[in-house]
């Protein structure tokens, strides 16, 4: 007959079997698509039900697979957004010499937007001996990689918003200002940039909302905890909606996409990969 003493030995290696399941195959391999709303008065009454979609932190080379991808491409297709945005880091590894580039390229070529696909660098799209080849790729799949600048996204009515990147705050070379120097200060305007924990700095300009990645939502995380291991520049914004306040009574919206892919590790525990679809509307619609 078992005892307490065996009965808990035995639940061990069964307790660690289960977790072990969880973190490499069930949290990596699903999916999850996080529908958010937002609502603010600078958005023309006509972009109501405008919608965006955003990709992140893929690290193609790095665990990463097919039925993965597959998937992703699915919630796309199914999601029908008006533009996609893909807030960096597309390789794990830039420099390994089996990145594969044609399963980059045949992907992120497949995803479909009539207003436009967007991109900013993250700090692993930076390599040594591939200077240049992020932008490369991206641009052959039918992306633009804003690169400290900004673009508008015209109805046929005249109406606008815009949509701007900031370069990697870790590895590029940022410029606020220079970003934001073309967007009219009453419009609403959506910034790309890779790491969430520049939104103090971006709270003191005229952007309306930030959206970035980097921080995979912590990657591991216990339940009720907060992350044990986040990246530099990860570690104050790290997974979801955030509200910061700025001098004139306004918001700066931010979301921190979880990513597809992973690093360091080839685990994710109670952080499921993300498919982020925003809806815009205006303020005051009802």
């Amino acid at each position: 007959m078992l005892n307490k003493k065996n009965l808990f030995l035995l639940f061990i290696p069964l307790f660690l079997s289960i977790n072990a399941f969880f973190a490499l195959y069930l949290f990596p391999n699903n999916v999850v698509l996080e529908e958010v709303d937002v609502q603010h008065p600078s958005i023309p009454t006509s972009f109501n039900g405008f919608k965006l979609a955003q990709i992140s932190d893929l690290h193609l080379g790095f665990y990463d697979s097919d039925s993965q991808r597959v998937q992703l491409l699915q919630m796309i297709e199914k999601s029908k957004p008006d533009v996609v945005v893909f807030t960096g880091d597309l390789f794990d590894n830039p420099d390994d010499p089996m990145i594969p580039i044609d399963t980059a390229i045949n992907f992120l070529s497949s995803i479909e937007a009539p207003f436009g696909k967007y991109a900013v660098y993250g700090n692993h799209d930076f390599g040594v001996s591939s200077n240049g080849l992020y932008e490369e790729i991206m641009n052959q799949a039918g992306f633009t990689v804003l690169i400290n600048s900004s673009e508008p996204l015209t109805l046929l009515n005249g109406d606008k918003i815009f949509i701007a990147g900031l370069d990697d705050i870790m590895l590029g070379l940022p410029d606020v200002n220079k970003t934001v120097k073309n967007i009219p200060e009453d419009a609403f305007s959506i910034l790309l940039a890779h790491e969430p924990d520049i939104a103090d700095v971006i709270a003191t300009t005229s952007i309306s909302m930030q959206l970035s990645g980097h921080s995979h939502g912590g990657q591991v995380r216990i339940p009720f905890i907060k992350p044990i291991i986040t990246p530099p520049k990860g570690t104050k914004y790290v997974n979801g909606s955030y509200n910061i306040e700025k001098e004139d009574d306004e918001t700066l919206l931010l979301y921190v996409n979880r990513g597809i892919g992973m690093t360091r590790l080839p685990i994710r525990y109670f952080s499921f990969p993300e498919l982020t679809l925003f809806t815009l509307r205006n303020a005051s619609a009802q």
